[in-house]
């Protein structure tokens, strides 16, 4: 995040930079991604109408990043 904060754009003009995180998980069961997108834009507003570049049917979202998110369960899972 700090590189992108930082980053010299010289002469381009560029509005916004998106940076989407993956993290597969395959199971017996089946397939299953986690996707995190953090963008970075000069001005206010996005390009793209949704952030992310999966979006199967039942697509569960959340305003945390997926490592947060794993982050948290594991934490309540050994309070239990």
């Amino acid at each position: 995040m700090q590189s992108i904060s930082n980053f010299d754009y010289g002469s381009k003009q560029i509005d916004t930079i998106y940076c989407n995180a993956f993290q597969p998980l395959v199971t017996g069961e089946g397939f299953e991604c986690a996707e995190t997108t953090l963008y970075f834009a000069k001005r206010d507003g996005m390009i793209l109408e949704e952030k992310l570049l999966l979006d199967p049917p039942g697509l569960e979202s959340s305003e945390d990043t997926h490592w947060k998110i794993d982050l948290h369960n594991m934490i309540n899972k050994m309070s239990e």
